[in-house]
């Protein structure tokens, strides 16, 4: 299907600049000049080049405004550093085990594609949102070779929790926490812990 690029001026949200605490119109323009100055051009390598783009589960619209970003952000990044620059795009959609079958989508295997791929990560079980919302995206990274990252935890590590809490978790359980674990400095109470989890697999 053929997407047409909103207008230069036109206004479909808001853009925040998490490091300026400011908000502005989602246009076009102001798109361009956040990803080049504030997120290619900041000094910090631990946020240089991270986009964070909401969405509404059930919103195509949603969606396509994702897709306009990564694209933005490609075009971007291979003027400012060449057409090799490094590109990936995180879905929360996806587990991190379901990262064997994402590589070998995007590998492009002509035996292998979003039938195959929504089938092996058990969409329906996983996610279960409308799979043509995310079909754009994943083709998009599919064509130009976007390295596809699952996000979110296995449905295991979310029941460990609710149940023992993040401290007493079994070694292959912990294995899918964040590199280095939890941040001491900002752990959540064991209840509001719970309350996260639970919450999390109700939105489901």
């Amino acid at each position: 299907h053929a997407h047409v690029a909103p207008a230069p001026d036109a206004t479909v949200g808001l853009l925040y600049d998490t490091r300026r605490g400011q908000s502005m119109p989602a246009s076009p323009s102001f798109l361009s000049a956040l990803l080049d100055k504030a997120v290619l051009g900041t000094a910090n390598l631990n946020t240089r080049g991270v986009v964070c783009v909401a969405e509404r589960h059930d919103c195509f619209d949603h969606h396509l405004a994702q897709l306009y970003t990564i694209k933005s952000l490609r075009k971007t990044l291979r003027r400012r550093e060449g057409p090799d620059a490094g590109l990936a795009v995180g879905l929360e959609a996806f587990q991190r085990p379901h990262q064997a079958y994402l590589d070998r989508y995007v590998a492009g295997a002509p035996d292998y594609g979003l039938r195959e791929l929504f089938r092996d990560v058990r969409w329906s079980d996983t996610w279960g949102y409308d799979p043509l919302h995310y079909a754009p995206i994943l083709e998009d990274a599919r064509l130009h070779g976007t390295r596809l990252v699952g996000l979110s935890p296995p449905d295991e590590l979310l029941d460990a929790v609710t149940r023992v809490g993040s401290e007493n978790l079994d070694r292959g359980t912990s294995a899918f926490l964040p590199t280095g674990g939890t941040d001491a400095g900002r752990r959540l109470d064991a209840e509001r812990e719970q309350r996260l989890f639970a919450n999390r697999r109700d939105s489901q």
